[in-house]
């Protein structure tokens, strides 16, 4: 037991928050092949700007865009539920 959970919640709980973490880097990952393959300006990303909820910042000529990179879940029942808040 695990602060009251079983082993078997626990290891499914694992699991699935490794493939989150391991979906978003490699969200992030893609964003960065893109982006260095289209464009030239230069983008920045560091700890200090992850903290502030900024995960890319890119400046172009004389302005600054803070970036954050999501990755849209897909399923029958996502796109039902995002197409309702629209």
């Amino acid at each position: 037991m695990f602060w009251g959970c079983t082993d078997e919640f626990v290891r499914i709980g694992f699991r699935a928050r490794l493939y989150r973490t391991w979906t978003s880097l490699l969200t992030q990952f893609h964003f960065m092949y893109l982006w260095n393959s289209l464009f030239d300006e230069k983008v920045e990303a560091n700890a200090d700007l992850n903290m502030r909820g900024i995960d890319r910042r890119v400046c172009v000529k004389d302005n600054i865009f803070n970036l954050q990179v999501k990755k849209l879940a897909t399923g029958k029942r996502l796109e039902e539920e995002y197409l309702k808040v629209k």
